[in-house]
């Protein structure tokens, strides 16, 4: 027996991060996660957020030694891995059939990147990590 796995996705109600996070026409302004991604994606996550930890190490080192080029190099390696967990962000937030929920990584980067709320992209890719433990771990919210 073939068996196929469909892409399942939970959303994100962001009322849970701000009470005025609804869209125009009043609904809950949601973000829909893919639950169950392949290992690999969430692999090539886990081995982006060590980067970013070896990296934030590296600039602090840097910058104690007042070192511009070992500076300048850090703030490469951090906009590449950036660059690159915004494309992981994007695929798990476009696994629906509808379109409409789909996210580009651009417009991941511009969540990251919002100043009227510099938290939101913190709050919202931790619920997203949040969602898929507790879907791996069987504590699903259905």
């Amino acid at each position: 027996m073939k068996l196929t796995f469909p892409k399942i996705t939970q959303p994100i109600d962001l009322v849970d991060y701000a009470p005025e996070m609804v869209q125009d026409d009043g609904k809950p302004a949601l973000v829909y996660v893919w639950v169950n991604p392949p290992a690999a994606l969430m692999n090539a996550h886990a081995a982006l957020r060590a980067r970013a930890q070896v990296a934030m190490k590296k600039v602090k080192d840097a910058e104690a030694s007042q070192d511009e080029a070992a500076t300048l190099a850090v703030v490469r390696e951090l906009a590449d891995v950036g660059t690159a967990l915004f494309d992981v962000f994007a695929q798990l937030w476009s696994a629906r059939s509808d379109e409409a929920t789909h996210w580009t990584a651009e417009e991941v980067k511009e969540l990251a990147n919002n100043v009227e709320n510099p938290a939101l992209y913190s709050w919202i890719t931790s619920r997203t990590i949040a969602a898929i433990n507790e879907y791996r771990g069987g504590i699903r919210k259905n």
